[in-house]
């Protein structure tokens, strides 16, 4: 039907959020947000599959920054077979998907599916027209699991609202990390399109004008992280989780601390906090 941003919206991504009618074409290998309130079929009509075959590849050209692209093809892809078939060009990070009210890193790019994707540099990926017919389900990106005693750990942080959740913030250390500016372990936040009350962990960024979603630093006895949460008003309740079972057996400690209520949370002894209107 006519558009109506009560029933159904419509947005994409070039250089910043836009909605509909701020554009008006679908174009193959990008990307795009849907949001509908009631179940529907939809029906684009007859049409053409891109032009291409096994011996010359669909092109998606990325710009330096955010991209949100799509899956030129009638079959799923691996994110990281993509970047195999282009020889893992450096500064093209994981890919973030959504799906099921849930924004998490993702690497199976299914049919009529898009996907958010950071590159620090400007980079045309070949995409094989060639079908993986062993790729199963939904795939995420291989997380690190050692424990926080280890010169090398992350721990993944979860906020969740209802039947919304945002798997992308996370902190860690590395000894390869840098505490200025980005390097190849952290994830800059994600762009997220104002009125769909969405919400997401941003560490501050400011010499580089921007957050991150995720935020690594240089192996060290102590560090404190300081984490933003943002959020829209019709969540006044929020829950941040994490999982705690490959902490190890040492003395290392992980606080997370609330200025808003001062409290104060031992992460080995609890995998979840709920948090204030006012945090």
């Amino acid at each position: 039907g006519e558009y109506n941003i009560k029933l159904w919206r419509l947005f994409d991504y070039s250089a910043g959020t836009r909605e509909y009618p701020a554009f008006n074409t679908i174009v193959p290998g990008r990307g795009y947000w849907l949001i509908v309130r009631n179940s529907a079929t939809i029906n684009p009509g007859p049409g053409a599959a891109v032009q291409v075959n096994s011996n010359e590849a669909f092109q998606i050209n990325l710009v330096s920054g955010w991209n949100l692209i799509g899956n030129p093809f009638n079959f799923r892809l691996s994110w990281q077979e993509i970047m195999d078939f282009n020889n893992n060009p450096a500064g093209v990070e994981n890919l973030k998907g959504f799906s099921q009210g849930t924004l998490v890193e993702i690497d199976l790019l299914d049919r009529y599916r898009g996907g958010f994707v950071f590159s620090q540099n400007a980079v045309t990926l070949q995409i094989p027209a060639l079908r993986n017919t062993s790729l199963g389900g939904r795939a995420g990106s291989q997380k690190i699991n050692n424990s926080i005693d280890e010169e090398q750990w992350e721990v993944d942080l979860t906020l969740s609202a209802g039947h919304l959740a945002n798997k992308l913030g996370g902190i860690g250390m590395n000894p390869d990390a840098t505490l200025i500016g980005k390097d190849r372990y952290d994830e800059v936040s994600l762009p997220l399109p104002d009125g769909l009350d969405l919400f997401e962990l941003r560490f501050p960024h400011p010499e580089l004008f921007t957050s991150f979603n995720k935020e690594v630093v240089r192996t060290q006895e102590n560090y404190t992280w300081d984490v933003e949460v943002r959020r829209s008003p019709s969540h006044s309740q929020l829950k941040i989780s994490w999982q705690n079972d490959y902490f190890g057996e040492n003395e290392k400690e992980l606080v997370l601390f609330d200025p808003a209520s001062l409290e104060t949370v031992d992460m080995r002894k609890n995998n979840s906090y709920n948090l204030s209107p006012e945090t």
